[in-house]
């Protein structure tokens, strides 16, 4: 696997003040590389733990979205408790109760 590009400077404090910020993420050739094969793909454990920091620092605003079904991106980002939209048509959180 390919060492990740360096990630811009981050934003100072300020530049969110008073708005509210939510990402979407693509998880195939975005968060996780492209595998030769769909069900070899997996999201780093760096990866992982930096979405977990970005879901505390915007209050939960932050989903995955995705052609594969959502259980495929349970499997791929496990405990990350993100919420997604995956497959055609389906839309639900991972990991909540």
């Amino acid at each position: 696997m390919s060492a990740a590009p360096a990630l811009p400077r981050p934003l100072p404090p300020t530049a969110c003040r008073g708005r509210r910020i939510a990402l979407f993420l693509d998880v195939d050739g975005t968060i996780a590389e492209i595998a030769a094969r769909p069900e070899l793909a997996f999201v780093p454990r760096e990866t992982r733990a930096a979405l977990a920091a970005l879901r505390g620092a915007l209050d939960g605003a932050v989903a995955l979205v995705s052609g594969r079904p959502i259980a495929e991106l349970e499997r791929m980002t496990p405990g990350a408790r993100l919420a997604a939209a995956g497959g055609p048509t389906t839309a639900e959180e991972i990991g909540l109760p």
